[in-house]
Formats: structure tokens, sequence, C-alpha cells
């Protein structure tokens, strides 16, 4: 786990070498251990390298690392699981290798198969390599879109990088607001890949590779996420063999523990392959509804793990909120859980963690699940009644419950699959921003022109959970979760690896039918392929989501702090943007118990960070 970056001339101008160094101070938070920095001798290449030392921890792991008789250079963020089958393999057939990282087993696949070495890799990964005889920049992602990659261009230059920021700090690269980006963020709480809040900067794809040689660019996919309907696997020898794949490191793996069922299957089978001293580590709201304590405590005396509680409150937030803010990257809604666990994490010494983030999404563990094919249906049913679509519009206008406009929006929009995912996961519809904008431009994002990008399935047509498992898995996970997830915990230097989204776990759980998946029970598979490894009070808990008590806090103690913030016109930042007065709206509504507390709580974020990018 690192932090990468890298500039290529598409040109006659030459990589400016202080933007290299720009580039890599920006990415120092997510490689403390060592640093890298390479310049082609044309100088038409630059690399960096920031390092997390994880695996083969010696001075010859560093990078950027070199192979092929010092014809490639690699830098590699993240971990491949299964490198040491592979390495075994290359030295039996007789290839000398000189390190025993991971990153070096790529450079020997690279000589050997070219782009076809993504097809062996296990593991979350974004890497750049230059092969400098045939001066080629190759680029690849992992399947799920684990580790992040960003690229710009600009007439001269292409970039990549782990991070925005690096990016921006090269000076190489205008910082310019993107529009469908800003709109994006209001409309679903974090941005909606490839956007970025930048114009010109966006996050590469999973499951994507490109090859740029002599200023001409090659590339594609090489992986699908898909539904193929067949079975026959056991999965609880599933879940362990991706929970011991991901246990592969040269210093002391952790886990992040809630005392759900996700976080608690992870360590179950973490113990049963994992013979070493295990750190877990938990967020605790003590005297609240979400306070998970108890369970997550008893969790680690079941199996045995030294564990450490940080209990939070409203003060604690608002004295890290800047650099939380400054973490972010990309303004989001959401991520702060995991800043607070993995500082305490690091505070710990560790700095590998295990979690159960994908759970939800592998398992059908969300209402989207159950609640798509209901609306699905209702949406059908309306068809046979004269002049139905149009009535339930209407009975829902009057409605004065305000989940109600959701419903009214799906049927309003045509009751696409899109249109009812939409509606459960939105965050301001598409009125309610146009009223937040001053001088909305026309188009410039689209929800449900996204979401249906999103769920496009080139197979076969798909039940209407499979296509929330698409929207979920590209969107929410990928997009919220995945890119939280990693600048919030390397804000700390603490790498998080992801068990359920092993990618031969989630083959073959996408395979079973969706009848198997789609009972009365969320995540059914999962509880019934651990049952005899959970406590029973986790195993009979109701679900509860990972959050902190937002609503509470800004009722009660941080009340008058956001009354202040809304009190007048108080965005100096987004001031150009967002319709104070409407704003103020906005909070009046969550005061009054109308709205959700995401929708004035991302108006605060959109402005603290838009205060600390553009002012």
């Amino acid at each position: 786990m690192c932090g990468i970056g890298g500039i290529l001339s598409k040109g006659t101008r030459d990589v400016p070498p202080g933007a290299l160094v720009a580039m890599s101070e920006a990415l120092q938070h997510r490689g403390p251990d060592d640093q890298g920095i390479y310049l082609s001798s044309n100088h038409k290449l630059g690399l960096v390298h920031r390092r997390l030392s994880i695996i083969d921890l010696s001075v010859s792991a560093r990078q950027p690392m070199t192979g092929g008789d010092n014809r490639l250079r690699l830098v590699l963020n993240g971990e491949i699981y299964n490198y040491k089958t592979l390495r075994n393999r290359l030295i039996q057939g007789g290839i000398s290798l000189r390190t025993h990282s991971d990153t070096e087993v790529i450079l020997a696949l690279y000589a050997q198969k070219k782009e076809r070495l993504l097809e062996e890799l296990r593991g979350m990964f974004a890497f750049a390599l230059w092969d400098e005889p045939n001066e080629t920049l190759f680029i690849a992602r992992d399947r799920l879109g684990i580790k992040p990659l960003y690229t710009a261009e600009t007439e001269d230059f292409f970039l990549f990088s782990s991070e925005v920021r690096a990016i921006l700090a090269t000076g190489l690269m205008p910082k310019i607001l993107s529009r469908a980006g800003f709109e994006g963020y209001l409309a679903l709480g974090s941005m909606p890949s490839p956007e970025t809040m930048f114009e010109g900067i966006h996050l590469f794809p999973p499951a994507h590779f490109i090859s740029i040689r002599k200023g001409k660019l090659q590339g594609g996919d090489y992986w699908k996420l898909s539904f193929n309907e067949e079975t026959g696997f056991n999965l609880t020898e599933t879940l362990q063999d991706a929970v011991k794949s991901h246990l592969v490191s040269d210093v002391p793996v952790g886990l992040f523990l809630s005392g759900g069922i996700d976080s608690t299957a992870i360590a179950a089978l973490m113990r049963k392959n994992y013979p070493e001293k295990i750190q877990s580590f938990s967020i605790v709201f003590p005297g609240t509804t979400l306070d998970e304590g108890a369970f997550a405590q008893l969790a680690a005396d079941t199996f045995q793990l030294e564990h450490h509680e940080l209990s939070l409150s409203a003060k604690d937030l608002m004295q890290e909120l800047p650099q939380i803010i400054a973490a972010m990257d990309e303004p989001s809604i959401d991520g702060i859980n995991t800043y607070f666990v993995s500082k305490l994490a690091r505070e710990h010494r560790t700095k590998v963690v295990l979690s159960g983030l994908g759970g939800d999404e592998l398992f059908w563990g969300y209402p989207s699940y159950r609640l798509m094919p209901k609306l699905a249906r209702l949406y059908s049913a309306l068809r046979w009644i004269p002049g139905g679509r149009q009535l339930a519009v209407a009975a829902l206008g009057r409605s004065k419950d305000p989940k109600m406009e959701s419903m009214q929006d799906f049927f309003r929009h045509g009751g696409s699959p899109e249109a009812a995912y939409f509606s459960i996961r939105r965050l301001f519809l598409n009125d309610e921003r146009k009223a937040l904008l001053k001088n909305p431009p026309v188009d410039s994002f689209s929800p449900l022109h996204y979401l249906h990008q999103l769920s496009a399935n080139g197979t076969h047509p798909l039940h209407p959970s499979e296509t929330a498992a698409l929207l979920e898995f590209r969107g929410y996970m990928h997009n919220q979760l995945l890119r939280d997830t990693d600048c919030m915990a390397m804000a700390h230097g603490v790498e998080v690896r992801v068990p359920f989204l092993d990618h031969p776990l989630v083959e073959a759980v996408n395979a079973i039918p969706a009848k198997q998946k789609l009972t009365r029970q969320p995540k059914a598979l999962l509880l019934q392929a651990t049952a005899a490894l959970i406590p029973k009070a986790i195993y009979d808990r109701p679900k509860m989501g990972f959050t902190f008590p937002f609503e509470t806090w800004m009722k009660s103690s941080l009340s008058h702090h956001f009354n202040q913030f809304f009190s007048d016109e108080p965005f100096l930042a987004a001031r150009k943007l967002i319709d104070w007065r409407r704003a103020q709206y906005i909070w009046k509504s969550f005061q009054q118990g109308q709205i959700h507390w995401s929708r004035p709580w991302s108006l605060y974020v959109l402005n603290q960070w838009m205060e600390q990018y553009f002012e």
C-alpha cells in the first residue's frame, strides 16, 4: 500500500523535476516509510512513489522498482495476495528474482505476458509500468476499484496519481470546478465516477488498463462484474480462502470490528487462519442508540482479540473536522468513521487492518435489494390502470410525508430500475438541486442517465435485485465507501483490506441465483455460512449501519454551531453556486424533522471543502 504518481510528456516538453517533487510531497501521508522518484534519461517520463512498507520491508523492495535488465520501471499501490504462488512459479520457470516483494512479481509477469498478466493477479492494486525501450506507459487498476487512480491530460502532459491533490500540486493542471462533479455530489453525496470536482481530472475505471506508446493510447477492460447463474461451491470454504489470502503480510494485521455480522464473520475466519496476536478497533458512542460497543467487545472476547475502543463525542468531531475535510481529497457525506478508527489503529502501531466493507453489497444486505423488485411490481401493476401513474404522482404529491417525494419522483421518471434506485439512494432530487443552485446549467448532470450507464449489462436480462447489485457495486460502494475508506485510512498511513471483495468470492456469490439470495432475512447466505462461528447474540441482532449520531448531535450539542453557519450568508467558498436562502430552508426542514441529517451536513461539508481548495 502506497501512493503513486507520474507524468508523461506528450510532445517536446520535458517533465519538470519540480512537479515530480511536488507530487511526491502531496502523497507523503500515504507512504511515510520511504520515497522514490524516477526521471527517464530523455526526461519524457517521471514516476513517483511513497512507500508504506508491508511486504518485504528491505531496501531492495523500494520503488520505483527496476526489472527486465533495467528496461522496466514500476510503481505499485496495493497488495497482490497471491504473489507467493506467482513468485514460486516464476522461479520454477527459470526466472531469477532478487526480492521477496509482490512488486517484482508484476515486473516479471509483464516481461512475459504484457497486459495478460492482469488475469493472474489476485488483490487490490493500481500501478504504472514504464517500458523504456518501447517508450510505453502501461497503467492498470484492480477489478473492483479498491485502490484509486486518477488521470488528467493537458496539452503537453498526461498525469496520474493516487489522489487528486497530487495532480493539482504539480501546477500543470488548472484548478477549475467541474459542474458535473459538483451537481453529482448534490445528487448522490459523493463523486459520480469518473467525474471529480475538478474539470479534466478523472477517476480511472476499475478492471481497466491502458497502454500509451509514442502518443497512441490503447486499452480496455479485462474483467466484468457479472451474474452467470452457476452454483456448486462451498461458501464457508470460499469465505475462509478469501480471508486467509488477505492475511499475507510482513507486519501485524489488525481488524476494524463494529460488532455487526460482517466484521464478526471476518474476525472468526481471521482467527482460524492467523495464530498471531490480533488487535481490533472500534468507535463507540456511549448513551446513544448507535453504540455497538457491547457487541464488538463480545466478538473480541469470543475470538481472543486485543480490543481497543475510541469513545467519540461531538466535541471530538468538531476539533478534528478541519483535518478530516483536508483528508477527503474530494467532498463526501461519509468516511468520518474510517478516519477516526484508522487514527486509533495507527496510535496502536497497526498499519494493516481487515474490514467488513463489501458484505452488504455482496450478500444483499441493503434495502435496495428488496425495494427495487417491489417498486418494479407496483409500477407494472399501475400500468394496467388507466391513468394509474398520473394518479399515483398526484396522490403522493398531496402527502405530507417528505419520503413520498422520492416515490413521486420514481413514478414521474418512468419507473425504471435506475429511477427506483435513485429514489432510495438520492441526496437531493432534481428539483431540489435546481432550487439550491444559482443559475443552474442545463443537463450538466443527469442522475438517471448516469445510473443507466452504471447498470449496463451486456450478457442477459437481470433480476431487479441484480440490477440493484450492479448499482450498489459500481455506484455507492465504488464512489463512496471505497474512495472514502482509502483516503481516510491513508491519511494516517493505514492499509485497509476488504476480503469480501476478493474477486473469486465475488464471482462465486454473484453466480448464485437471485431467488436464493432474496430472502426475508438480509444477508441470509452469509449468516448461514458463518452461523457455527459467530456468537448467537450477534447472529440474532438486527442490522445496524455503522454511522455517527449526527442527527442527535446536530439537534443538540452542535445545534448552535450549525444555527450560526446557516444563519446568514455563510457560503464564502460556494456563494457563487449555492442559493444560501434555500440552504437555510434545508437546515430548518431538518430541525423540524422533515428531512435526513445528510442534506444539511452535505452543504456544510461542501462549503468547508471548497474553502480549503478554492479560497
